[in-house]
């Protein structure tokens, strides 16, 4: 079983097959003499490409809608129109859960919405499917440089960087609007990986909170309620 988030919006039939690649950055170098080598560098940024189902009059049995409020296809159409034009990037997720409706692994990324097809074929009725092209994004921008000078009166460039907080137990850390677990982990412990504990140390707040707003549950976090106070791991 799956759910399928892009900008927060849960899709109500999550696709039968999902690409995803992972592209290569490596550079093959012909040597005098000695033939081909490989040079290896960081992988490039990461595709994924689905065909989704939006139902138009249909609620099927299948399909999952947020706080089970059906919507009809134009409202997804003019969210991914909105994707599209607004230029910026968003979040992706995908969560796998087991049939019990156990929570497995999920897969995250910020991504752009590269392209978008949309077909309406009489075989499907008046349902529409779009093929969506999306792209891994990741923030850029110049790093910070201060200058010091050293015992000998000579100017030295540092780049600045973050100081790692250390935590004790008993820390905590009230939500603001626009969290996510992720930004909180990285922001807080400078390890976005940490978002997995700190959802194990908080589960029982953050499902409440999404219950007394409506949801059936967080979706493992990622729909974070403002104004919560969230346990923070202890870390050195």
């Amino acid at each position: 079983m799956y759910e399928l988030y892009m900008k927060k919006v849960l899709f109500p039939v999550t696709p039968s097959k999902i690409s995803m690649k992972i592209n290569g950055k490596n550079k093959t170098v012909n040597l005098i003499n000695e033939g081909e080598i490989n040079i290896i560098k960081t992988s490039g940024l990461t595709e994924f490409s689905f065909e989704l189902l939006l139902p138009m009059l249909t609620k099927y049995p299948f399909a999952s809608y947020e706080n089970g409020v059906f919507q009809d296809a134009n409202y997804y159409l003019k969210k991914l129109e909105k994707m599209k034009t607004q230029k910026k990037s968003f979040p992706f997720l995908l969560i796998r859960y087991s049939p019990r409706k156990e929570y497995l692994s999920e897969t995250r990324l910020p991504v752009t919405l590269e392209d978008y097809k949309v077909v309406e074929d009489y075989n499907d009725g008046l349902d529409v499917r779009v093929s969506v092209s999306l792209k891994q994004w990741k923030p850029y921008g110049a790093e910070k440089l201060v200058i010091k000078k050293n015992k000998k009166g000579k100017k030295v460039t540092t780049k600045k960087k973050k100081a790692r907080v250390a935590f004790q137990k008993g820390k905590t850390y009230t939500v603001k609007p626009k969290d996510s677990l992720a930004k909180i982990a990285k922001t807080m412990m400078d390890s976005p990986s940490m978002r997995t504990e700190l959802y194990r140390m908080n589960a029982d707040t953050i499902e409440l909170a999404a219950k007394k707003n409506g949801r059936k549950s967080s979706s493992h976090g990622f729909f974070l309620e403002p104004g919560i106070v969230l346990k923070l791991p202890e870390i050195e």
